[in-house]
This record gives C-alpha cells, sequence and structure tokens, in this order.
C-alpha cells in the first residue's frame, strides 16, 4: 500500500511547516513505501508535480527538488509515497501524482478496471486506467466505475479543486490547532509517530496536548471538496463504486456487501472532548451559540 500526506496552512507555508511536510513524508516512507516520491504543489500561479522513483528521504536530497521546493508560494502541498504493485518504479509515468487529461490523482489502493479504447496510456499502473475513468466519464460517474481499494486525492485539473474520497483505505484528518495546520493522512498509526517527536522539521510540540489536536477520518464514499482558503471539507455526495473486495488493515476487516459498507472498527472520539465536532473544535469561544446543525460531527472519530 502507498501513503498520502497534506498540509494546508492559512497562509503560505512557512519553512518550518515545509520542513514538518517533508519529515511527515519521510516518516510516512518507511512504513507505507519506498519505491517513489511525488508531490503537487503550488508554484506561483501554477500547480506544478515533481516526482522520482526514490525514497522519501533520496527524493528531499535530490538537488532540483531542493531548488524547486524554495520557490513554493503555496499554502497547500500534497505528497505520495509509493509501494509499487504494478508497473516499474524508475519509469516515471508510473509513479504518483499521475497527470490526466483533465484530473491529477494520488492514489493509495488497488483497482482493477478495463482499459478505455483509445485512451492515450503512458505507464503500466492501475491507477492511470482509474485517471482514465475520470477523464472519460467525468469525477463522479468515474469513482463509480471503481472496482477495488482506494483513497483518493484528485484536482481538477482546470478548476484547480482539491477532491478526497475513499472506500476502504483509511484517509486520516488532523486540525493542529498550535501550528495552525489541516493536515490529510492515509496511515492511522503515523498520528502518534509524528507527535511523539518534541520537534518535527521545526515545528514545536513540546507541551502539545490531544486537547490541541482534533482527529478523525473522512467517510466512506463520501465526495468531499477541500476549500483550501478556510482549510473546511465540505461533503459534496455519496459516490458509491461499482465493487469492492474485502481488505485487512491493522487486524480489522472492511468491506461491502450488497453496498452495505462494514467496518469492524472499533469507532470513538480521539480527543478528552468527546462530543465535541469539528466545528466546534476550531470555535471553543463560540460554542454556546452553536445550532443543532452546526454541532453536526463532520468526521466518524477513532480511538
Amino acid at each position: 500500500m502507498c501513503g498520502l500526506v497534506g498540509f494546508i496552512g492559512e497562509d503560505k507555508l512557512t519553512k518550518q511547516q515545509m520542513d514538518s511536510f517533508i519529515e511527515t513524508m519521510k516518516l510516512s516512507s518507511l512504513s507505507r513505501g519506498t519505491d517513489a516520491t511525488g508531490i503537487l504543489y503550488k508554484k506561483g500561479r501554477r500547480w506544478e508535480v515533481l516526482k522520482k522513483g526514490v525514497s522519501a528521504d533520496e527524493f528531499f536530497q535530490n538537488k532540483k527538488v531542493k531548488e524547486d521546493i524554495k520557490g513554493i508560494k503555496s499554502h497547500a502541498i500534497f505528497g505520495h509515497v509509493r509501494h509499487g504493485t504494478g508497473g516499474h518504479e524508475k519509469d516515471n509515468a508510473n509513479n504518483h501524482p499521475i497527470i490526466g487529461k483533465r484530473y491529477t490523482v494520488l492514489h493509495n489502493g488497488v483497482v482493477t478496471m478495463n482499459r478505455i479504447h483509445n485512451y492515450k496510456y503512458d505507464g503500466e499502473t492501475d491507477t492511470e486506467i482509474l485517471v482514465s475513468h475520470l477523464d472519460t466519464f467525468g469525477l463522479k460517474k468515474g469513482l463509480g466505475n471503481i472496482s477495488g481499494s482506494a483513497s483518493l486525492i484528485i484536482m481538477e485539473n482546470k478548476t484547480k479543486k482539491i477532491y478526497l474520497w475513499r472506500t476502504v483505505n483509511p484517509l486520516d484528518v488532523i486540525w493542529d490547532k498550535q501550528n495552525n495546520l489541516l493536515i490529510l493522512i492515509s496511515d492511522k498509526n503515523l498520528y502518534d509517530n509524528m507527535y511523539a517527536y518534541k520537534d518535527l522539521g521545526g515545528l514545536k510540540l513540546k507541551g502539545q496536548s490531544r486537547d490541541d489536536l482534533f482527529t478523525g477520518e473522512t467517510k466512506a464514499q463520501i465526495l468531499y471538496e477541500i476549500d483550501l482558503k478556510k482549510r473546511l471539507l465540505k461533503e459534496i455526495e455519496k459516490v458509491e463504486p461499482k465493487r469492492y473486495s474485502y481488505v485487512r488493515y491493522n487486524n480489522h476487516s472492511y468491506g461491502w456487501n450488497k453496498n452495505e459498507y462494514r467496518d469492524n472498527t472499533k469507532v470513538k472520539v480521539r480527543s478528552k472532548k468527546k462530543d465535541m465536532s469539528f466545528e466546534a473544535f476550531l470555535n471553543e469561544d463560540d460554542k454556546k451559540e452553536k445550532s443543532k446543525d452546526k454541532q453536526k460531527d463532520l468526521f466518524n472519530l477513532y480511538d
């Protein structure tokens, strides 16, 4: 399986925040894949992709990568570390992000989908076939054609809108209030590793309590759009994929039967504030004024 990481700040990411992103990518690479590394980021007015068939540690030591990320003037960056399941990593067309005609995709999981006749494929990965369905049929119908497992970060090339969607593969959200960051991460275990460090790439975490962090996971089959300016996730609609396979992750079984999602994982609130929604967490001072609608949880929280 591969790993996904995303950092979204209030303004241009600081050097400390970029260093933290790099360290998080390196940690993710150790557990999720060392075959290849890639990033999607904004440089000036353009979104750029950098990727190489090397581990995250080697990737961020590369001279060209170092030079390019110095010029990042963005409050958002998304990364992928790859454990290859098809398509050699030395052919960069097989590495993520995969750039399609209409969509650019970072994918964790494995899908089995039919190739589309007359679509020009550059690589040999299942992810590129997934992208070809998005390009051909559009976002919602393309996701509906998925057979297999996936957690996805998707950019629409024309509008630059960022979407999230998943089946059985995890995609967690961390709101780091102390460092003013919204973090996306695909490995639940990495959460504890990240915040075991007192200094993660320049972000001072000493004294950081779990009350400073709101953690949750995106809902399976729900298409989200990320509001990059407000750093919030907006639920668009439920999109059911075509077919599912049972998988095991951290000794828990996941899957669907007759379009019914089953997850044996215990679901609990990680924060001590057990009944606090995402919005309420961000607005503690105003929590007495929150309506019932605004108190609605945006995520299923886990322990």
